[in-house]
C-alpha cells in the first residue's frame, strides 16, 4: 500500500478534496466521507492491481475476488458485498442477555459489514476494516487500532456459509 499511496500529506489533501467535489457534486457518494473516499479512491483500486498481479490471477479474477460495501459503486474492481448475516455482533461488552434476547427475538440476525474482502479465486481469505484519522495523530490511531481489531477477529470467526443471490 506504501508503494500505491501518495505521502500523508498529499493523501489528506487529496482526501479533503475528494470529500468536497463528491459532497458538492452529489456524485460519487461512496467517496463523500473520509473513511470512503480513502478506501473507494486509493486502497481498493491498489488491493485489485496487487491481486490481479498474483499468479493464477488477472483482473477479471482479482474482480471476482474482491468484496467491496460499495460494490454497486465500485464495480470495475469489486464484484459483490462481503455482508453476512450472523446471530452475532460486533459490540464489545454485550451482555450474555443481551444476546440472548436478540437469539429469541423476531429478527436473531444481523448483517455483518466489513469494509472489503478477498474470497476465492484469490489465494489469500482476508477482511479490511478501514479506518481514516485526520486528527489525533499517531497516538488516537493507534488506540484505536487496540480498539478496533476486534472487528476483523469478529468476521473472520464467522462461520462459512454459502453466497446467496443478496
Amino acid at each position: 500500500m506504501n508503494e500505491a499511496l501518495p505521502g500523508p500529506s498529499e493523501v489528506a489533501t487529496n482526501i479533503a478534496e475528494i470529500v468536497r467535489n463528491s459532497k458538492a457534486s452529489r456524485t460519487d457518494l461512496h467517496k463523500s466521507f473520509r473513511e470512503g473516499a480513502l478506501l473507494n479512491q486509493y486502497l481498493l483500486p491498489a488491493i485489485h492491481q496487487f491481486v490481479s498481479q498474483l499468479d493464477g490471477m488477472d483482473s477479471d479474477r482479482a474482480r471476482e475476488s474482491l468484496l467491496s460495501e460499495l460494490y454497486r459503486q465500485m464495480g470495475e474492481y469489486a464484484s459483490g458485498t462481503p455482508a453476512r448475516l450472523s446471530p452475532f455482533e460486533k459490540v464489545i461488552g454485550a451482555s450474555a442477555q443481551s444476546v440472548v434476547r436478540r437469539w429469541k427475538s423476531a429478527k436473531p440476525t444481523v448483517k455483518s459489514y466489513p469494509d472489503l474482502a478477498l474470497r476465492a479465486p484469490c489465494p489469500y481469505r482476508t477482511v479490511f476494516e478501514g479506518k481514516y484519522f485526520s486528527r489525533g495523530g499517531l497516538s488516537a490511531a493507534e488506540t484505536a487500532l487496540a480498539t478496533n481489531i476486534y472487528q476483523a477477529f469478529f468476521y473472520r470467526g464467522l462461520a462459512k456459509v454459502p453466497e446467496t443471490p443478496r
